[in-house]
């Protein structure tokens, strides 16, 4: 959210980032993850896509993918949430018989950290039109967790240089089937200790609640004229 200055101030803008509660997400084991309950075995390799399942996350791209994985049972593409896409990522699913793609609700918020612990690998799909973002909310959760993820960005976006920059998860090209397929392949045989600890780093330094609103009262305190 940003707050635009007014008055003797135009033209000044405020970044009011979206926040994290660390009560709410944190970092679990796989072992007190939602494996067990979704139907995952410890031996699989999930890729793993939380949120909304709309129109400008390109979510089809995941589909080509996961047909190029079919060979390898143990990854498993879990995509979990609603939206005006998911009827008809179903029904693609179930065209291209994909038994690597399973669809499961929206998870309460009580067991979000466990549903993030579940993943290998997490998705942050945006398309090019939507790529200039600072911060999409799953990302929060996904670095308060100490995720890494796969960010869908382009080179000169905010979102871009922010996962470059801090190293807290790969990046590849939006719309591309092959270059998130490229990403997926690097994940899966990378050690992904180091980005998990940037991520965690990153979000215990910018994105604590108690922290960003500290920070934005200091700012308006700052517009207050000094006591006489």
């Amino acid at each position: 959210m940003e707050t635009t200055g007014q008055g003797d101030c135009p033209g000044e803008v405020w970044l009011l980032p979206n926040w994290v509660d660390p009560e709410r997400i944190y970092p679990l084991p796989v072992s007190a993850s939602l494996r067990p309950e979704l139907g995952l075995k410890p031996t699989n390799r999930v890729i793993l896509y939380a949120g909304n399942l709309g129109e400008k996350q390109g979510l089809e791209i995941l589909l080509e993918v996961a047909e190029r994985f079919h060979s390898r049972p143990e990854v498993v593409f879990v995509l979990v949430g609603a939206g005006g896409g998911r009827e008809k990522l179903e029904a693609k699913v179930q065209a291209a018989e994909l038994t690597n793609v399973r669809f499961f609700p929206l998870q309460p918020n009580e067991k979000l950290a466990a549903l993030l612990a579940s993943a290998d690998v997490h998705l942050v799909l945006q398309k090019k039109s939507a790529s200039d973002l600072v911060m999409p909310s799953k990302l929060t959760g996904i670095m308060a967790a100490g995720g890494c993820a796969i960010v869908t960005a382009l080179p000169g976006t905010s979102l871009y240089e922010l996962v470059e920059r801090y190293q807290t998860g790969i990046l590849a090209e939006p719309e591309s089937a092959e270059a998130l397929w490229a990403g997926i392949n690097r994940a899966l045989t990378s050690d992904l200790a180091p980005y998990r600890a940037n991520a965690l780093a990153y979000a215990k330094r910018y994105l604590q609640k108690e922290a960003i609103l500290t920070t934005f009262e200091q700012q308006l305190l700052a517009l207050t004229p000094p006591a006489v």
